[in-house]
């Protein structure tokens, strides 16, 4: 409020320096002509009056001239100086002399008083003078000018009253949401209440919809990393329980022989999913954290998928699984080989769990999008499945670890692409991947 108050006084004050300078520039010009106009009326009437005064004596006429001109000082508030053909001073004796008069023209200043001053010279035959000096006091003018910083001071007065109320209007109206949005942040951070957005159709209804979509993001991270800790304690503490259950067996020497061998291959195989746990989670964090660089070349997508199929021919050939690839051997895409190549891993991996005969890997340029598709013909995704199957540490009947599937959502994303997971018209499950063409 107190920028706003000085904001109006220094207006005010600069108003009243360029009113100041401009009404004098306009006040002096105006009063020079005017004063110009009564010097042509004195010059006229002086000729009319000699016409009158034809006969009369030289003496009488110049009185009689000089009456006229006083006549108009009283009336037009103006004072004048005559002079002769050699510029001598006739009227008025007293009071004036040589160095005065010079003094009045050159300087314009009497008395240390501001003049407005002309002198006109005489055309008219037969007047005894040469010229007139007509002056008048500024200060005999400068009445009009104070009438107008008046007016100006009244006009800022008021207007800044109404500013002000409209500016004590306007910025209560700003401030109240702004405070209510204070005291909502505030709440939250205390208790994470929920916020309510301030629906006021102007700035503060983009800000506190913002500070929504912020809140909630949070929410929800919070509650992904509570159903982290909880999957990620139960994930690891199967294959632990798993693995201490056997050492304890063999230590006590419940198991022997034959039986101790296996259960060494079961502790090795718990241990191993544990290290394939705990390896997915850096990775997944790697990912999220952007700490994991992307080494984006030109690759050719059927050497790509042929690769991943190398890692997972295993799983086929115990599944019994048809592997089918509709890719043309001419697509390249630009892309981390590695990490793709995972997807592809991760994809056909989990295809391998619930397809019955095959699975097809589709890839097709469309505009300027590469679509490619991972088909099982398994029996689908449940009702309301699709939209959590990326969620992390989420299984299905037959999932594995939870993570695999959300990592491939996250690689996919870095490279821009996005992921789908849908059902097949006719049967199993699609997941069907889009990548902008670069």
């Amino acid at each position: 409020m107190m920028s706003f108050v000085l904001v109006l006084v220094v207006t005010y004050l600069m108003s009243i320096l360029v009113y100041g300078f401009v009404s004098r520039q306009y006040i002096v010009k105006q009063t020079r002509n005017e004063l110009y106009d009564i010097a042509e009326s004195v010059e006229d009437s002086m000729a009319k009056l000699l016409e009158r005064n034809a006969d009369t004596r030289s003496v009488s006429r110049s009185l009689k001239l000089i009456q006229e001109l006083e006549l108009f000082n009283q009336v037009l508030g103006t004072k004048a100086v005559l002079l002769n053909e050699d510029s001598e001073i006739v009227y008025p004796r007293d009071g004036w002399n040589q160095e005065r008069l010079k003094n009045l023209i050159n300087t314009a200043k009497l008395d240390n008083e501001s003049q407005v001053v002309i002198k006109h010279t005489i055309t008219t035959d037969g007047i005894p003078f040469d010229s007139i000096v007509l002056y008048k006091k500024f200060e005999d003018v400068r009445v009009f000018r104070a009438l107008g910083i008046r007016s100006l001071l009244i006009s800022f007065v008021a207007g800044s009253l109404f500013a002000l109320v409209i500016g004590l209007y306007q910025s209560q109206k700003i401030y109240k949401p702004i405070k209510e949005l204070k005291t909502t942040m505030q709440s939250y951070m205390k208790n994470k209440t929920e916020v309510q957005v301030n629906y006021s159709n102007d700035e503060i209804e983009e800000l506190s919809l913002i500070f929504k979509q912020l809140t909630d993001k949070i929410n929800n991270l919070d509650m992904r990393q509570k159903q982290f800790f909880q999957n990620s304690s139960h994930e690891l503490k199967t294959p632990l329980m798993s693995i201490q259950g056997y050492v304890e067996a063999i230590k006590d020497g419940i198991v022997t022989g034959d039986e101790q061998e296996k259960s060494l291959d079961i502790i090795i195989s718990e241990t191993q999913r544990l290290k394939n746990i705990v390896d997915d989670v850096i990775y997944l964090s790697k990912v999220d954290s952007l700490e994991e660089n992307f080494m984006m070349n030109k690759h050719n997508l059927s050497e790509l998928i042929l690769d991943a199929k190398k890692v997972v021919m295993p799983l086929l050939i115990a599944s019994e699984l048809e592997f089918e690839i509709n890719c043309d051997k001419s697509i390249e895409f630009n892309c981390d080989y590695d990490k793709i190549k995972r997807v592809f891993i991760n994809l056909i991996s989990n295809g391998s769990r619930y397809a019955k005969t095959k699975i097809v890997v589709n890839a097709t340029l469309q505009q300027y999008l590469l679509v490619v598709d991972v088909i099982d013909d398994g029996e689908g995704f449940e009702y309301g499945q699709e939209a959590t199957v990326f969620d992390r540490f989420y299984k299905g009947k037959q999932g594995g670890s939870g993570i695999g599937l959300a990592l491939t959502k996250e690689i996919v994303e870095k490279h821009g692409g996005q992921i789908k997971a849908i059902n097949h018209l006719n049967y199993g499950a699609v997941f069907n991947m889009e990548f902008p063409i670069t």
